[in-house]
């Protein structure tokens, strides 16, 4: 994002990736229903194999399979959890949600939570643990409550601390310990 460019609290990005999940339909209409009421305008990057004719779009919804970047505008992110999509929500230092669809993003999201740069919504059975692929529910009340919280300050939850990308490689160690 440009310099002179403010985050709109009313302005989300939406980005679930470009081939993730199974599913990813199935969320992208969940989200757009939930994210719908609270947000003037959503930016809605589809990926390149995704049917468009599956979802009810919002009329404030610009769609496009592909966005070069993350509009200047932009004042939430929801994606799912790639390291791509948690670095573009670090560096603008606007509130990421996560909404995994496998392991490795939950384990992203985790970590934003961890050091403050945002929410993850997934949890797994740890008794049924799959792996890697392993398939990630989603807690959509917890969603659905905190996009209508008001927004967060992440500059601050940083401690002025510069972001790289040692934030963002993170590793399943510290989640499969835990099982």
């Amino acid at each position: 994002p440009s310099v002179n460019a403010r985050p709109d609290e009313s302005i989300a990005f939406v980005s679930l990736g470009t081939g993730t999940g199974l599913n990813k339909s199935e969320i992208t209409q969940t989200v757009l229903d939930i994210i719908e009421p609270r947000f003037n305008k959503i930016y809605l990057s589809t990926g390149l194999t995704f049917n468009i004719s599956e979802l009810k779009i919002p009329m404030q919804t610009v769609v496009r399979p592909l966005f070069n970047a993350m509009p200047d505008d932009v004042g939430y992110l929801f994606c799912h959890g790639g390291y791509g999509a948690i670095h573009s929500g670090l560096l603008s230092k606007i509130p990421t949600f996560v909404l995994p669809f496998q392991i490795e993003h939950f384990s992203n999201g985790l970590r934003l939570e961890i050091i403050g740069g945002g929410l993850q919504f997934g949890f797994f059975d740890e008794y049924s643990f799959e792996g890697i692929r392993q398939r990630i529910n989603l807690d959509w009340a917890r969603f659905a409550s905190a996009i209508h919280q008001p927004c967060c300050d992440f500059a601050e939850n940083f401690n002025n601390e510069v972001v790289d990308d040692n934030h963002l490689y993170l590793v399943l160690n510290d989640e499969i310990a835990k099982l």
